[in-house]
Parts: structure tokens; sequence; C-alpha cells
């Protein structure tokens, strides 16, 4: 589902503000993507305007020729059925705008867990290699110091070197992957607007749906007041949705043109070599030379180990330097657990994040439309709560005057002049 919605909104056109088509690939920096994006919020907002001053032009309009105006019963009715209907689905839309509000919240949690969690993993294995590379280092420090014959002063130097050597091949790793992959440094920013929008979100959604039912119990009691307060309220309500809901409907395409190739942008943003390898999952293992070195080193040493196990079981050292090296191999290699959180980390954007981010688009788009046709038929509803119970008509104008004329020459005992 969520593959299919990227793949959807990254079908969108793309229009910079020359007219001219622009790739859909990803690229906050590209100032053409920038302008694509504002392209696609730029029509609704135009149609807001224009709804707004036809609203204008009609309430000018009913004003000018309120007089003559003739109250339908049959029209109000339906007009009155109408905006029930068109609440009942704008509520609908405010809970599906809270739904999305705290399916993004989850997102967020997914994500700078999936991100602490890939930093904490590559935390551990580079303090595993510090400490195999000190270790290394101590015993080649214990063996260089230690007493042995003159025959074995060559062994004792040999083993010494490989293993001081050893030490460093396995720091030289450390410095490479310590400051890779660390994806964690935007989560404070994240979880600190996350915490903002979801207030807001909830408050705006759930504002709406009280409006909403505070209008529908307003129509069902037939209170002018309200409905008259509504007509006025219900514009902001309509350049409130069709304000916010086309920005979220353009941060939608965008995240689906990151999740349709997320690994690029990534691997831009971090502009780390080896972290392309995690992220991509392809190519040569970068860390690999340096613990072919450490490896190749532990194969020469076992000669000298050897020799020197009458003194001390150095042998049985070198196995558990070459466990603890394969132990690290096995869990730094791409398929080790980093590349899963990272995958975890790009799942939690593109599935519940861009699901959330188009609901509440969707939602909002749709309360907004609900809003405009009400706009046009509160008028109306206000002026039918204005008659009397027994359908009065306004008199036209020419009959006012009509009938003034003809009482003033009407003879006496036929009325009285008004």
């Amino acid at each position: 589902m969520a593959d299919d919605l990227a793949s959807l909104l990254h079908h969108v056109p793309h229009y910079n503000f020359k007219f001219q088509a622009v790739p859909s690939t990803f690229d906050v920096k590209d100032r053409d993507y920038q302008e694509s994006l504002a392209q696609i919020a730029l029509p609704v907002a135009v149609l807001a305007v224009f709804l707004l001053l036809v609203r204008f032009c009609l309430a000018c309009r009913s004003t000018k020729n309120d007089i003559f105006s003739r109250y339908r019963p049959s029209e109000a009715v339906c007009n009155r059925f109408t905006v029930y209907i068109l609440l009942l689905l704008v509520i609908g839309c405010a809970v599906l705008c809270i739904f999305g509000t705290v399916q993004m919240t989850h997102a967020v949690n997914d994500f700078t867990d999936r991100t602490t969690n890939t930093v904490s993993l590559l935390d551990s294995l580079t303090a595993s290699l510090q400490d195999l590379s000190d270790f290394a280092n101590t015993k080649a420090v214990e063996v260089s110091n230690l007493t042995v014959a003159a025959p074995d002063e060559s062994a004792k130097k040999h083993l010494s070197d490989d293993l001081e050597n050893l030490s460093m091949d396995v720091y030289s790793a450390y410095e490479k992957i310590s400051g890779a992959l660390r994806i964690d440094k935007w989560n404070g920013d994240i979880q600190h607007y996350d915490h903002i929008r979801n207030i807001v979100g909830i408050a705006l959604a759930s504002l709406l749906g009280a409006f909403c039912v505070f209008m529908v119990l307003g129509l069902l009691c037939r209170s002018h007041g309200t409905t008259a307060c509504f007509s006025v309220l219900v514009v902001g309500a309509f350049l409130a949705c069709w304000l916010v809901g086309p920005v979220l409907f353009t941060a939608s395409v965008a995240v689906g043109d990151f999740c349709v190739d997320p690994d690029t942008p990534v691997s831009k943003t971090i502009d780390d070599p080896d972290a392309a390898y995690y992220i991509k999952c392809t190519g040569e293992f970068p860390y690999q030379q340096d613990f072919d070195a450490a490896n190749q080193l532990l194969i020469d040493a076992k000669s000298s180990a050897t020799q020197l196990d009458k003194y001390a079981n150095f042998t049985g050292l070198l196995s558990t330097i070459q466990s603890d090296l394969d132990s690290l191999h096995a869990r730094l290699v791409c398929d080790g657990g980093l590349h899963q959180q990272y995958e975890g980390a790009v799942d939690a954007v593109c599935d519940d994040g861009l699901k959330s981010i188009f609901k509440s688009a969707v939602g909002l788009l749709v309360a907004g439309l609900c809003f405009a046709i009400t706009m046009f038929l509160t008028p109306k509803i206000v002026e039918s709560f204005s008659e009397d119970a027994n359908y009065y008509r306004r008199p036209m104008v020419n009959e006012v005057y009509n009938e003034r004329s003809m009482l003033l020459s009407a003879p006496k005992g036929y009325g009285t002049p008004v």
C-alpha cells in the first residue's frame, strides 16, 4: 500500500514557475524542484481566493436585491439537508485528521527509535573494536616484557610486533567506522517539532469537529444567531483547511518522491563513502582491508605463539583474538544489523509517515471543499430562519408603494392612511 501510494504521488506532474517539466527526483536543494512543489499547492490557493471573491460578490448582490428575494420553503429545507450532510462529512474528515496525526506521531517515534538503535549498535561495535585494539596492544606489551631464553627472543619480538600491528589495524577500522551512519543527529529537532505538530493538529481537527457539531445543533434548533455566526466563521474554517491541506499534500508528494529512491538523498545528506555501503548494501565491505591485514598477522603469529607456549598460553590468546575479530566482522557486514535498522527507519517514514500526511491532507482538502459549499448555502438558511412559520413573504417594492397609494386615495371608511 505504501509503495503504491509513493509511486502514485511520485507521478504527480512537477513544473517550475516557468511551466517547464521538472524531474520528480527528490532534491530539496534544487531550486526547480522547490518551485515544482510550490506549484502543486498554488492551484488550490488560487481556487480558494476565487471562491472567496465569488462569495463576496454574491453577498453584495444579495444585499442590494434583498427586498426582491422570495422565500421558498422547499429550497430552504433542501439547503439545510445539504448542510447537514456536509457538516457530518467534515466531522468524519476531522476524525481522519486526528487519526493521521496520531499515526504520524507513531511514525516519528518509530523513526527516532530506529535511528537511535542504529547509532547504539554502531557505538557498541566501535567500543568492541577499541577494546580489541587495546587488548592486543596490552598483550603486545606483556610479550615484549616477557623473560625468555635466548633462542626464543626472536619469536618473542615477532609475536610482540604482530600483536602491536594487529592493534593498529583494528584501531584503523575503529576510526573509520566511528563517524559512519550518524543518522540520529536530527532526532532532537524532529521530536520537538513533532510534539508541536501533534498538539496543533489534534487541536485544529478537534476545533473543526466541535464547530460542526455546534452548527448541526444550531440548525436542528433553528437558531438564527448560531447560523448567522456560523455563516461568518465558515469562511475562516474554509481558509484554514485550504491553507494547511495543500501544504500537507505537497509534503506527501515530496515524501513520495523520497520513498521511490530513499538511498540516494540519504547518501548525499550523510556524505560518508563508508556509510553508502550500509545504506545501499552493495559493493565491497569498506573495512575489509583492515580485517584482512589483522587476520594475516594472526596467521603469521601462530608459529611464534606455538614456540612461546611453554611460557604462557599464547596460542589460546591468538584464538581468543581471532574469535573476537570474526564476531566483529560478522556484526559489521551489511547483513549484521546496521542495514536492517536503516531500512526500519526508512520504512517508518515511507509507511506510517507517508500515509499519515496523506490522510491529513485529504481530510483537510475534503473538509475545505465542504466548507466552500456550505459557505454559499448558509446565507439562504439564515434568511429562511428570519421568515415566519407561515412562510411570510416580504412585499415587492412596487407592492409597498401601490398599497400606500391605494390607502391614501381611498374614501373615508375604507381604511386608515399609513
